[in-house]
């Protein structure tokens, strides 16, 4: 009766169930809708003990935020990635509202806070698996076997292999670059929050046409684009730092398939969870 009501179907026995507490509905996506700065000026208007209107906290400094992003937001959203590959999932569907940000506190909205600084507090839950299944079965899928296609792949339907489970797992890092790039853009901007437009465009369509169609897949044009705009000078530097460290994650990211295919005659498994020990989580 209640399938009917929800009209939805009940689950197959052979269904893929994850269960964990309930984190709260902020995720990546409305995280990085505005800057900081941004997010701060439009906070509800507080007022002091004469009934004065009282300005907002200032926001913490630039290395505390890029600390709670990268080593806690970005790591934890890499991290829940290679859990679930490891598991023998694709998700298929990564993006921005994918990842729901949490806390082990009773208020699940303190993760998203513009003043959230603790990493020990965070937690990153991976959602929305309409679209994924088991890794072997990628090759079910007639637009996956396509995609593979321009990578140079030949992949019957149904065929079970480590080549084809690589190229699943190389599309869901593909995606995953996406988030990454955005969250940093967005939201370790340092912007004037009076201006019109605080930052260029960081939403997907776009960050794909720049670095697929404008910049070939080259991130050290994608780069110089970056470094060209001055509210985000200090994430440059960060990226920059300990060898180029965050510039090489993201490649990793972006580049996932063109690996997978350069090395498809390999025995071995393709993981994210070796970039967890990269230098730009340290």
């Amino acid at each position: 009766m209640k399938y009917r009501a929800l009209k939805v179907r009940p689950p197959k026995a052979s269904a893929v169930w994850i269960v964990y507490e309930y984190p709260g509905l902020m995720s990546v996506s409305q995280y990085t809708a505005q800057p900081p700065q941004v997010r701060r000026q439009q906070l509800p208007p507080k007022k002091g003990f004469f009934g004065n209107v009282v300005e907002p906290p200032p926001l913490p400094s630039f290395d505390q935020r890029a600390k709670y992003i990268v080593q806690g937001i970005l790591k934890s959203a890499i991290d829940a990635m290679a859990t679930l590959h490891d598991a023998g999932l694709a998700h298929r569907s990564l993006g921005r509202s994918s990842f729901l940000l949490s806390s082990k506190a009773m208020d699940k909205r303190e993760a998203s806070s513009i003043y959230a600084t603790s990493t020990s507090q965070l937690r990153v839950k991976l959602a929305d698996f309409g679209f994924s299944g088991p890794l072997e079965a990628s090759t079910e899928d007639p637009e996956f076997i396509t995609r593979a296609r321009t990578f140079g792949f030949s992949f019957r339907k149904g065929e079970q292999s480590i080549v084809a489970t690589n190229f699943a797992i190389a599309e869901d890092m593909h995606a995953l670059g996406f988030v990454a790039v955005g969250l940093l853009l967005s939201s370790l901007a340092e912007v004037n929050p009076s201006a019109k437009d605080p930052i260029p465009a960081t939403d997907e369509d776009t960050l794909q046409r720049l670095l697929s169609d404008i910049f070939e897949k080259d991130i050290s044009q994608f780069r110089d684009y970056v470094e060209a705009e001055d509210c985000w000078s200090s994430l440059v530097e960060l990226l920059d730092a300990n060898d180029s460290a965050g510039w090489k994650v993201l490649e990793t990211l972006f580049l996932a398939r063109e690996r997978a295919a350069k090395f498809k005659e390999s025995e071995l498994i393709l993981t994210s969870r070796g970039l967890l020990s990269s230098p730009f989580f340290t």
